[in-house]
């Protein structure tokens, strides 16, 4: 008996001694530093593979797979962000102009963008797009900046004595195939196509780098154009989503092919096989101009578009294919991505919407890690950061193991191990989903250390709680022996601050719209940021005294 109670007595302990550790360094702060420690170690062993000039493949690289050589650091600038890991920035800027280096190598470029009709906008943006990932990381970089610009100004027709690829009348793009000197005319490349919507992307980051406001007129105009298309598909068709192809000079809706759900060019990539999942660059186009602007139509736009794929889906799955004469339901997880920044971003009472997600999310065994972020933002429960930061660690873990198995490096670039787990960068510490195809960062906190470099000091975990329209709650824990000193910004476009409050107590250590946070060993705060009602939409300046300084 005694000896039972001593068992007992022990198992207590252990519980008091765990709450106690708990309140002081919280599991979830515990999960996020093992996650930075692995996809640190993931980015350091992809490092030995790449070369000084940014590459990880030889010169000789078939010209068709240049692409999927960048899209391996597509999600590496999530890590930037929480870390100012100044070498992960340079490698990503490494491949983005071994990418650019490449093409004007063979003689491919002219200002900035192939030359001739070459292959779509999904394949040559899909090596392009990066630049506009560093551009939203590092604003202050004229050198991809420039490159990026380059490529946007052809889009928007700003370079004269260039082949327009803008069609000013119905504020559609001319070709999937643009070349700045020559573009396809009458036959099944001179359609539009969802896959343009990543110029829109690319220009709001170049516009929030040098604040030329014909960027942002010219967004709003194809932006447009492409929500009078999804309009009068409704009307011919039925339903108000994005058709595969569309005349850029009739505005005729599937002019080769004959029907709304695939494009004679590249069938495949339309509703009838790539469903939802073809229209990705639809979600970071629509949603961040509205960010950038505040203007809701094309975040309304979105909406409708995720609405008619729930409204066609059955009770617990949205719609995701359309094989011409019905809708099949499954799982996407760019429809995941799109409902769960709607939901969150529109600010509307609309019960049948999130009802909806709610169905989806209970029906799911294993749901994507996003959802636990609606999820949490809607009800709480840190049983799902939990979640969120177990399946992130198992997968870096997974991911980490394959990129330190590798001995020659693979074939294609599809087969080289990409890092893993990156989601759990992001929804946890940052209360967005990972930026990777030049969307806008979606950061409700911005963090920077004592001397206002970027990210978080090693040994410094944190978590955002809560985000309303005028206050945002979130956590800082100090895991070290030392007291840390941080700043925090609100939103990626700083936002103004009225009020700060730690553990309930004001600070009034606000300098230019950042609060200065003071953490004390062992310890984790609770801030709450109070925001005023407007919120400036001008590109804002860099922080006064940026550092890049490197991990060593």
């Amino acid at each position: 008996m005694l000896k039972r109670y001593m068992i007992l007595f022990y198992f207590l302990c252990l519980g008091f001694w765990a709450d106690k550790n708990y309140a002081q360094i919280p599991k979830w702060a515990e999960d996020q530093l093992t996650l930075r420690s692995i996809i640190q170690e993931s980015i350091r062993e992809t490092q030995k593979w790449q070369h000084e000039d940014g590459s990880i493949y030889p010169s000789y690289l078939n010209l068709w797979k240049w692409d999927d050589e960048t899209e391996i650091f597509y999600f590496w600038l999530t890590y930037y962000y929480l870390t100012g890991d100044e070498s992960v920035y340079q490698s990503v800027k490494g491949i983005a102009f071994t990418y650019i280096r490449r093409a004007e190598e063979n003689d491919l470029f002219e200002h900035g963008y192939y030359r001739d009709k070459f292959f779509d906008t999904e394949h040559t943006l899909e090596g392009l797009i990066i630049l506009a990932n560093l551009a939203w990381a590092r604003p202050d970089d004229r050198e991809v900046v420039n490159a990026l610009y380059d490529v946007v100004e052809h889009a928007a027709n700003l370079v004269p004595d260039y082949h327009f690829w803008f069609n000013e009348e119905t504020s559609l793009m001319r070709s999937v195939r643009p070349g700045t000197r020559a573009i396809d005319k009458n036959n099944v490349y001179a359609v539009d196509w969802v896959f343009n919507l990543q110029f829109v992307k690319m220009a709001l980051a170049a516009y929030h780098a040098n604040n030329d406001k014909r960027l942002l007129e010219w967004s709003k105009k194809y932006l447009y154009g492409w929500i009078e298309i999804m309009e009068k598909n409704e009307r011919e068709n039925g339903y108000y989503v994005l058709p595969a192809s569309v005349d850029p000079y009739t505005k005729q809706i599937g002019p080769y092919s004959g029907v709304w759900w695939h494009s004679e060019f590249e069938p495949g990539w339309g509703w009838q096989e790539a469903g939802n999942n073809a229209f990705r660059d639809m979600r970071g186009a629509f949603i961040d101009y509205y960010r950038m602007t505040g203007d809701q139509q094309p975040l309304k736009a979105l909406k409708k578009h995720i609405k008619t794929l729930f409204d066609n889906g059955d009770s617990y799955h949205p719609a995701h294919t359309f094989d011409g004469t019905r809708w099949i339901p499954d799982d996407d997880k760019i429809t995941v991505w799109s409902a769960v920044q709607v939901s969150l971003f529109d600010g509307e009472s609309d019960a049948d919407f999130d009802d909806f997600i709610g169905r989806w999310y209970k029906s799911l065994q294993y749901p994507d890690s996003e959802f636990h972020l609606w999820t949490y933002r809607r009800e709480g429960g840190e049983d799902k950061i939990n979640l969120i930061n177990g399946r992130s660690i198992y997968d870096a873990q997974k991911h980490l193991d394959e990129i330190k198995a590798l001995s020659v490096l693979p074939e294609e670039p599809d087969d080289f191990p990409i890092i893993g787990g990156r989601w759990g960068l992001t929804l946890v510490p940052f209360g967005g989903i990972s930026a990777h195809r030049g969307e806008m960062p979606w950061k409700e906190i911005l963090y920077y250390k004592a001397d206002k470099s970027m990210g978080l000091d090693d040994g410094l975990a944190a978590l955002v709680e809560s985000v309303n329209d005028s206050i945002k709650t979130f956590y800082v824990a100090n895991t070290t022996a030392q007291t840390r000193t941080l700043w925090a910004q609100s939103g990626y476009i700083r936002e103004p601050i009225a009020r700060v409050t730690v553990d309930g107590l004001p600070n009034l250590n606000i300098e230019n719209n950042l609060v200065k946070l003071t953490v004390p060993p062992g310890k984790t705060i609770r801030v709450t940021v109070s925001r005023t009602a407007e919120i400036d939409t001008t590109p804002p300046a860099i922080v006064q005294g940026l550092k890049i300084i490197a991990d060593e």
